[in-house]
């Protein structure tokens, strides 16, 4: 590993008050594994929760602008690719982390109540449209070039669909099939930990079933 790619990777996990578009800039600047490195930058961003997706996607694809336009780098095409690749897997991930959560609750016997699948659907259905929505209302705000690659991205991704919606539809059908009774505690906290996108609602549930047992 280079200095720059160390330099880059210690930032990833350096003060709470760096900023998404100041690290990614960095991670870009440093060049190397960019794609594993946003991937791990976004799921510590998103266990976190404390900032909405698209606030996520617009702040790192600013700071991949800045860090190309200071870079030597002969094909930007293929850095902003890396950098939209690390985020679909971080977000692929929280959702697969929702499956799980989800399925396991299944399998001990746990069911959800019909306003907790309706909030699941919710956040779950709009995963992925939200995840190719962002890149695609970036591209205005950023240069020819650039802007020219996140389209084709955002097209393809529209035709042939992304990762994230594989565990998603597996979640949502994993829902379907398991209406009716309360959700434990124990589902809660799985949801609450699960990638950090559904956090608000898994401390909604731990508060009912907190409430519950009172």
């Amino acid at each position: 590993m280079t200095d720059k790619e160390t330099q880059a990777q210690s930032s990833e996990t350096g003060s709470q008050e760096e900023n998404v578009s100041q690290i990614v800039r960095d991670i870009v600047r440093g060049g190397g594994e960019i794609s594993s490195r946003i991937a791990r930058l976004f799921k510590d961003k998103m266990d976190k929760g404390t900032k909405r997706l698209d606030e996520l996607v617009s702040a790192a694809l600013s700071g991949a602008q800045e860090g190309l336009d200071n870079s030597m780098t002969a094909d930007k095409a293929k850095t902003i690719k890396q950098v939209v690749d690390g985020i679909e897997s971080a977000v692929t991930s929280a959702a697969n982390s929702t499956k799980f959560a989800i399925e396991e609750a299944k399998s001990r016997g746990n069911k959800f109540v019909e306003e907790d699948v309706v909030a699941l659907k919710a956040s779950l259905g709009d995963l992925e449209k939200e995840f190719i929505n962002s890149i695609s209302s970036f591209t205005s705000k950023t240069s020819q070039e650039i802007g020219d690659q996140l389209r084709d991205i955002v097209d393809h991704a529209k035709r042939s669909g992304t990762s994230i919606r594989g565990p998603v539809e597996e979640s949502l059908k994993a829902l379907i099939s398991n209406p009716g009774a309360t959700i434990t505690e124990g589902t809660a906290v799985a949801l609450q930990s699960a990638g950090g996108l559904l956090q608000r609602l898994g401390e909604s549930l731990l508060s009912k079933t907190s409430t519950k047992t009172d």
